[in-house]
């Protein structure tokens, strides 16, 4: 994979919060560009000739769980629907997957060479993609990432906005204590993944903003920050009422090949960038 025309790469799932944040590319979201229906995927790439692909197009884990069917063709024969384009007009390919590749028994971080081992049906979806991409386009890029924030999510609001309204209203906020994960600021993740693409990197590659955190550790850096009343309740992910679907313990990544700021830095500045 050699450097890009990033103005002409087709970026798929633009409404959701990635897709929202990218600023470049032609972006279609799901009404424009159904994945899932391989002739308009021909269609849509012939008309445009892209110089590249980034899909974006996913359903998320409530969404996986509540309809596996939907979910394997959405995200496994989706991304097999981009990669064949991108294979038949000779262009790269990234695929955003996801920590849920992994199993989260061990307590330490996931580097990029750790097998996959998925605990759910979004994980298991997400391994299947990338498995497509790296048998049929050895050279393309797959990133990882986890718990992003910093926009309106796709399906359900993120727990860092949530926490931050709840906060500054004086809420209560509920946090679980026993997962622990990478918490993400999106724009630091669009810049390092522009940076991965201009340099034509094709690899797996985890872009996560440093540090691990519990989502515990998040609500009580926002409420510090703003000085909130709000009281924090701990409690372990089986006992909330939107647990959802079961999860890695640890969805915890580093990288062999990208170290940005930590999360608490990154955390900092988009609660300041609200509050603006």
């Amino acid at each position: 994979m050699g450097p890009v025309n990033l103005d002409k790469f087709l970026v798929t799932g633009a409404g959701g919060m990635v897709g929202q944040n990218v600023h470049f590319g032609l972006k279609f979201d799901h009404r424009e560009l159904d994945v899932t229906n391989k002739d308009m995927v021909e269609l849509v790439c012939n008309r445009i000739g892209p110089s590249g692909i980034l899909n974006l197009a996913a359903l998320d884990i409530r969404q996986c769980e509540a309809d596996p069917l939907k979910a394997y063709h959405a995200n496994v024969m989706g991304t097999y629907n981009l990669a064949l384009q991108a294979r038949n007009h000779d262009i790269p390919m990234v695929l955003v997957s996801s920590a849920a590749v992994f199993d989260g028994k061990q307590t330490e971080y996931f580097y990029e060479d750790r097998p996959p081992d998925p605990v759910n049906i979004y994980g298991q979806t997400k391994q299947l993609a990338e498995l497509i991409l790296t048998e049929m386009l050895p050279d393309s890029l797959i990133v990882r990432t986890g718990w992003l924030y910093g926009g309106h999510g796709a399906h359900h609001p993120k727990f860092v906005d949530v926490a931050i309204d709840k906060a500054r209203r004086g809420e209560q906020i509920d946090a679980s204590t026993d997962q622990d994960g990478s918490p993400t600021y999106v724009s630091d993740f669009l810049e390092e993944l522009e940076r991965q693409l201009t340099a034509g990197s094709g690899r797996v590659v985890h872009i996560i903003n440093s540090g691990r955190a519990t989502a515990l550790d998040v609500a009580e850096m926002i409420v510090s920050q703003l000085s909130s009343q709000s009281t924090i309740n701990p409690m372990k992910i089986v006992d909330m009422s939107d647990a959802g679907p079961a999860r890695s313990r640890s969805e915890a990544l580093t990288s062999h090949y990208v170290e940005l700021r930590s999360w608490q830095e990154a955390l900092s500045e988009y609660i300041r960038k609200l509050d603006a």
